[in-house]
């Protein structure tokens, strides 16, 4: 029974004298069928409009649900780690690999814990001071999200020496964390 339809009951109920079968007001009491019926549709009327809200919520996504769906959402996971390296805030790549996250790469083969991938996100950047993902496609199957995208810049930031190259990441990801990344890669492309 709701708040209000319990208060509504105490309310009827005292005014009620039920030894006599009449209220104070002078008028004949209600029957118990006509005080359950009175208190259920109370309940109803309370269900009802806390349907319509929270209808009325999913449909705006108001008070950060939205927020807490994208940030378990493999694919919003995925563009916030893209997005965050392109803005080169290792801190922010850091926070989105789960603490015992595992990162495979030609170079790095077993990197262990968001600690050390945040370091060599960090190392990374500053030999490619003006380096950015070109995303070509994003594609999730359940859990994990195959990420085709360019690596683009130049080493230590010289014009004489662009990179462009071409990378595929697995990336498996749980709970709003990237918690394995298999990254592909030609080394000579380097």
């Amino acid at each position: 029974m709701s708040q209000h339809a319990a208060v509504q009951f105490e309310n009827i109920s005292s005014r009620l004298d039920w030894g006599t079968g009449s209220n104070r007001a002078g008028v004949s009491a209600f029957s118990n069928h006509s005080i359950r019926r009175y208190v259920a549709m109370c309940v109803m009327k309370t269900a009802h409009k806390i349907a319509i809200i929270c209808t009325v919520l999913s449909l705006l996504d108001v008070a950060g649900c939205a927020t807490l769906r994208d940030r378990d959402d493999p694919l919003s996971v995925a563009r916030q780690k893209f997005s965050a390296f392109d803005r080169h805030d290792t801190a922010a790549i850091q926070n989105l690999y789960a603490a015992d996250a595992v990162l495979k790469s030609p170079d790095y083969p077993d990197l262990q814990g968001n600690a050390q991938i945040g370091d060599t996100y960090q190392r990374l950047l500053k030999a490619i001071p003006d380096a950015r993902d070109e995303v070509q496609s994003l594609d999730r199957s359940g859990q994990k999200v195959y990420a085709q995208f360019l690596l683009i810049g130049h080493w230590m930031g010289s014009a004489d020496k662009p990179i462009r190259v071409p990378i595929l990441s697995v990336y498996t990801i749980r709970d709003g964390h990237i918690v394995a990344d298999t990254t592909y890669y030609d080394r000579k492309a380097l």
